[in-house]
């Protein structure tokens, strides 16, 4: 049984067939509806994210130095980040807070805070301890 199971696969696999190279194989798949990538999708001159051609580039983000002393009540902090330009008014900042009900867990510290950013993402940055 194994002689005649070894030798139909040898009948089956004859070393006279030459294989097809690279070009043929992509002859045969072309025909069958092959495409590359390249040539169905768009491929954009400059890297995603770059402004486009005639558009001005976006600024690099701006960070201010804020350093909030030991002790300070939200009410210093608040009127600090209203001198620093960060943000444009102190009652917002203190109501807002007070409704999240984190007044005492501000913490002390250097922190790098943007002007682009929100009350609430200002706040976030302040409650983690050590934050630079």
């Amino acid at each position: 049984m194994g002689m005649v199971l070894t030798s139909l696969i040898a009948l089956g696999s004859s070393p006279g067939k030459i294989l097809p190279d690279q070009a043929q194989i992509e002859r045969m798949a072309r025909n069958l509806g092959m495409v590359y990538r390249e040539e169905v999708l768009p491929i954009p001159e400059s890297p995603p994210g770059a402004p486009e051609k005639g558009e001005k580039p976006e600024p690099e983000k701006e960070y201010i130095q804020v350093a909030i002393p030991p002790g300070s009540s939200s009410q210093q902090i608040a009127s600090l980040l209203v001198e620093k330009g960060l943000i444009q008014d102190r009652s917002a900042f203190e109501r807002r807070v007070r409704e999240r009900g984190v007044s005492t867990q501000l913490e002390a510290g250097q922190f790098e805070l943007s002007p682009s950013w929100s009350i609430d993402q200002i706040i976030d940055v302040l409650l983690i301890k050590g934050r630079r």
